[in-house]
């Protein structure tokens, strides 16, 4: 379980390292997560579902931050 773990923190990171250099869509999302993954050995990078959801999370966020 711990690689698994290990496997989500890593793309938790990556996430928020290509989500802070601007992305204006998911596909801009998806291929920064990709560059990420010619260099990392986390299957995560690409594995859509976990994408869309890390995707959703953060629109959702921006929706709720500048709603008000």
């Amino acid at each position: 379980m711990s690689k698994l773990k290990d496997l989500l923190i890593d793309a938790e990171c990556a996430a928020e390292e290509v989500l802070h250099e601007g992305c204006e869509d998911f596909k801009q999302f998806c291929d920064g997560m990709k560059k990420l993954r010619e260099v990392s050995d986390n299957w995560l990078l690409e594995h859509a579902p976990h994408l869309e959801q890390t995707w959703r999370e953060h629109t959702d966020v921006q929706y709720y931050k500048h709603r008000d």
